[in-house]
């Protein structure tokens, strides 16, 4: 671009254009030219690696169950790749201090969504796993003072609360598997 700008030929900076045209947005374009132009050409950045899209379009479609720290960290990666390429780092011409600008509102404002949906994700799976603790807290002290009380009684009635006690359990560590981490 540098040398298409210095050779003042008319169709050299045409040339170049048609060779990023496929791949670089006229709106980028004009930023480079623009940053090219004011001597900053080290702030010029390449588009978002296309080779990287794949993998992780193809861990979004993955049918393999993914667990949600999984899932939310490539909606972080989705995020930040979204958010590279919806700003540009623009030196000021007078000071030389690189201010970040924004390309793209409407695909920066949609990524902030994307964000906080993760968040709140985050946030809901974290409370989630502490009302299940508190549940299994509590269904160990239910244990514990029905097994007192059921000692007092016939060591066969014992045995078989505590069967099923045991039973209601496995149960419901059966459902929760994958969910919450198990403690014991």
């Amino acid at each position: 671009m540098r040398k298409a700008i210095e050779s003042a030929k008319p169709d050299a900076l045409a040339a170049v254009r048609a060779t990023f045209e496929a791949t670089v947005p006229l709106s980028a374009w004009k930023s480079w030219l623009r940053i090219v132009r004011a001597g900053g050409d080290e702030a010029i950045t390449a588009p978002p690696d296309q080779a990287a899209m794949p993998a992780v379009l193809k861990l979004a479609a993955s049918s393999v169950p993914l667990d949600l720290p999984t899932r939310l960290a490539a909606m972080d990666a989705n995020v930040a790749m979204l958010v590279s390429f919806c700003v540009t780092q623009v030196p000021d011409p007078k000071t030389g201090e690189i201010t970040l600008k924004c390309k793209n509102p409407v695909l920066l404002e949609k990524a902030i969504r994307v964000q906080a949906l993760a968040s709140k994700l985050s946030l809901d799976h974290a409370e989630k796993v502490l009302e299940l603790e508190r549940l299994r807290d509590q269904m160990k002290e239910l244990g514990e003072a029905l097994g007192e009380a059921l000692n007092l009684e016939a060591p066969d009635v014992t045995d078989r609360v505590l069967r099923k006690l045991h039973a209601a359990a496995q149960a419901q560590r059966d459902r929760l598997a994958g969910i919450a981490p198990e403690t014991r």
